[in-house]
Order: C-alpha cells, then structure tokens, then sequence
C-alpha cells in the first residue's frame, strides 16, 4: 500500500481538542512531524513509539526551515513511511498547510488535510468573547497580524467593519494596527481584548478600548502566542468567561507521582482549570520476576495480600503472560487502600479485605481474628513497604514474600519556573524523594495535601505541619480535598 502524508491540526489549548480524526491518524502514522505551538501532551504518549521530528519555529528562530521541512515530508513518504504533519490550530489557517500541500502535489506524494480548531474558536471560546452574536455581530474575520519579511500592511480598510475582528500574531505591531484603525474610522470606543496563551489554564486576557489600549497595555506582561479581538461582543466576556471561573484555574499544582500513575488525578485538576506540574520523584524498578514466576506456575496460597496498585499490576502482568486469571484460584485478596482495592477489580475480582485507610495496621486488624498459623499467605511487595505488615503476618500465618520491585529515586530535577500554590503527595516515599531533590524551601508557601496518615507523618517529621489530609486515603478524596479548600478561598 502506497504511503500517504497527512496533514493534520492539532487544535489549541487542552490536548482533548483534536479531533476523533485526527487521533487515529496519529496512532497509524510511522512518523510524527510536529510544531512549536501545539499541546505537547498530545506527543507524550507517542515517545518512543514512532519517529518523532519537531520542526518548531518561533521569531527569528527557526527548528528547521520551511523548505527542508518540505523536504523531510517527501524524504519520509518515498521511504514508504506514512507520515503526520501536526500542526497546531487549523492547518489551512495562517499556518501554511496548504503550501505543504502544494509541495507534496508537485512532487508525487499522495496527501489528506484533516482541519483542527484554530485559535480564534478555541481563545475566544475560553475568554468567553463570542465570535458572532445575535443583533451584536453577524460576521468575524480572522487577519494575520504580520507579513512575511517585515512588509508593510495597511489595517486602514478594517476600520469601519461592523463586525468581530480577530488579529492572529499581531502584538508585537499593535501600534500600527491600532493607528491604521483608527485612521481607519473606527470608533475610539470600542472593546478591544487581547489573550496570551488562549485556551491553557495560564491564559490571560486583558480588555480595553480602542483608543487607551496602547498606553494601557505592557507588552512583556502578555508572552505569545497572543490574539487580539475587537469588536461588540468582548462586552459579553464578564457573563461568559466559564472557562476562567473554574476553581483550580492557573494555580500551579505538583504532583509527585510517575507520569502514568497519575494520568487520571493529574487529567481531573487539569479539567479544573490547575496549571499540573509532573515531577516525578521515583521510577519503578521491577525486580525478582524470575522468583515471582515460579511462584505463580506453583500458586497454593490461601490469601493474597496487596500493599499498593504497582504490586498489583506487577504480580498480574506476570501471571497472564502464562497462566489465566483461574491460576490464582479461590484465594482470599486483601488490598491497602481504594485505589488499590480498584486496580485488583480491574481484572474482574473481588477484594475480600481492604482497609480505606491506606495503612498497614487498619488491614491487619481485619486479618488478625481471619488468619490462622496454618494459612498460607502470598504477599507481592515494594523493597520500600513498612516491615509492620510483614512482621505481623509472620507471626500470625504461614508467609511467603517477595520483593517485586523497587522504588529508584530521580534525581534529574525538573525545571519549574512557576510559584506553586499546591504540592500534592501520595507516599512517604516521594515526600523523602522530593525533600533530597528539590530541598524543604521548594515547598514554602506552598499548600501542602497527603493521601494518609503515614504520608503525613512524614511530612511533619520534615518539618512540614500545615497539612491537609482526606479521612479516606484515595486520589479521589485527596482531589475532594483540593476542590474544597479553594472553593473556600474563592468563596
């Protein structure tokens, strides 16, 4: 089957604001060739899955020119690779799609456009400015703010355009715009917002009128990419503007755990409207497998204890590279924590035991009227689980465990430019993590929310007091927690 190159849009803002299209192509192509102002969350998954070539340009700097992007794409599609050419907004809208179109035609390639949200639907949308209104404005028009090289453009004919007018890059020659409109005939009085960063929880929109927003406005307050809008219907932003009403927006939120451990938390406060910063304080280091594997091909246990969901996940993996989920029996499970207790039921079982607390000692008092010498207890494990657990249950049964991975620090610091207003810690284990990597100073000022009693006291043993905890340990309750507390704020 002969390949075919794909160019695609990307959309603005949330990585969920492609398209259903656009995501299949992604996921078929072999190569992936994507710009500077699009989600990077959308690349993420894509790493080290298929070729990934970033062509970026920003002023006066330029990843790779436009010519040799051109060159990359036919290179790709005579080598039989199918390739998706990722471009951020729409790619027929000042983003020269239709130019690389036009090159791949000339030179034999078979190509598909697929269109994506451009910046003015998804900015203002966010902004609350509707483009077109009833009785308001019954036409927009999108203008690029800047010409090629520099050349000289007259904004004068805009001028007396009853409608919504939308200025794609154009801060940096806001002065022109605005003298050429005026010049122009437009009314000194009328609404003018500009947007930096449209869309992302970071956004900021600042509203004037025409005729004061040059003396009103600073530049270096409003970083690109930055739309400007004039028209009657930026009156309507203060009733519209959900999108920064919602209660976490632009606070700067950590989490400590690894990437896909916390997809889903860091995808719930990312909906909230929280700026979520992933440093991850640890990798998870398998260990044993061999061990585990004999372990499982000779499975006779009465119970099976889980301490945590990489447990879990571990144990089952290796257990359905050979076996089906019947190998483990009628074995009595027992799980710490909900999050863990959930993982176990992905895999269609029912947890007999588990403690809501998350702690060690509120599952063994479950157990201990349960268990007896004679049972014989399996219980999969993190080099760095508290020996409470294992002690006891060797005193009271008869225990086999096994340690099925380790948790290896990261030391590689990532950069966060931003005040946090949040740090969000899920184990003791990445509160000692981040402590040796980043120091307590990185944590000052900051509102600091534990999953449980033993995170918790492993803050306080840092010195760290003002806590905010859940009454049952889970991500859920934990977000629970940090909805409420800047609803509070807010309120």
């Amino acid at each position: 089957m002969k390949s075919k190159v794909i160019i695609v849009g990307a959309g603005i803002g949330d990585k969920d604001n492609i398209t259903v299209k656009v995501k299949k192509a992604l996921e078929n192509a072999d190569v992936i060739v994507y710009d500077r102002l699009i989600n990077h969350d959308i690349i993420r998954e894509y790493e080290g899955k298929k070729e990934l070539y970033y062509v970026g340009k920003k002023a006066s700097h330029h990843t790779m020119a436009q010519e040799d992007i051109n060159k990359l794409m036919v290179k790709m599609a005579n080598e039989g690779k199918n390739l998706v050419r990722l471009k951020g907004g729409d790619p027929y809208i000042f983003a020269r799609g239709s130019e690389e179109a036009l090159f791949l035609k000339e030179n034999g390639v078979d190509f598909e456009v697929y269109p994506g949200l451009t910046a003015a639907t998804v900015c203002l949308n966010s902004a609350g400015i509707p483009q077109t209104h009833r009785n308001i404005s019954q036409s927009v028009t999108y203008i690029t703010g800047h010409r090629e090289n520099d050349e000289d453009q007259s904004f004068e004919k805009y001028g007396k355009y009853d409608g919504t007018l939308v200025f794609y890059m154009g801060l940096k020659n806001l002065d022109k715009i605005i003298n050429d409109l005026l010049a122009g005939g437009m009314d000194g009085d009328a609404d003018i917002a500009i947007i930096s960063k449209g869309g992302y929880n970071n956004q900021k929109v600042f509203k004037s009128k025409v005729r004061f927003v040059l003396t009103e406005i600073k530049e270096e307050d409003f970083p690109s990419p930055t739309l400007i809008v004039i028209g009657k219907t930026v009156g309507l932003s203060d009733d519209l503007n959900y999108f920064e009403n919602r209660v976490l927006f632009n606070k700067n939120v950590l989490i400590t755990r690894s990437l896909k451990e916390s997809f889903d938390l860091s995808q719930r406060l990312t909906e909230l409207g929280a700026n979520v910063i992933n440093a991850p304080t640890f990798s998870i280091e398998y260990k044993n497998l061999d061990i585990l594997e004999n372990d499982i091909d000779n499975f006779d246990y009465d119970y099976l204890i889980f301490t945590s969901t990489n447990s879990v996940r571990i144990f089952f993996e290796t257990l359905l590279k050979k076996h089906d989920i019947r190998k483990i029996g009628k074995v009595k499970i027992a799980a710490i924590g909900l999050k863990t207790k959930r993982v176990i039921e992905s895999f269609n079982l029912k947890v007999d035991y588990y403690s809501k607390e998350g702690v060690a000692e509120k599952l063994y008092e479950k157990l201990f009227s349960i268990i007896k010498k004679e049972d014989k207890v399996y219980l999969p494990h993190s080099s760095l689980t508290r020996p409470y657990i294992i002690d006891r249950l060797r005193e009271k049964s008869t225990l086999r465990d096994l340690e099925i991975y380790d948790n290896e620090i990261i030391k590689e610091k990532v950069n966060f430019d931003e005040k946090l207003d949040a740090a969000l810690f899920m184990s003791s284990s990445s509160v000692n993590n981040f402590i040796e990597v980043y120091g307590k100073d990185a944590l000052k000022d900051v509102k600091i929310f534990s999953i449980g009693a033993i995170t918790s006291q492993t803050l306080k043993d840092h010195g760290l007091n003002d806590i905010i905890q859940p009454k049952i340990a889970s991500s859920e309750n934990l977000l629970e927690e940090v909805e409420k507390y800047y609803e509070n704020e807010k309120n």
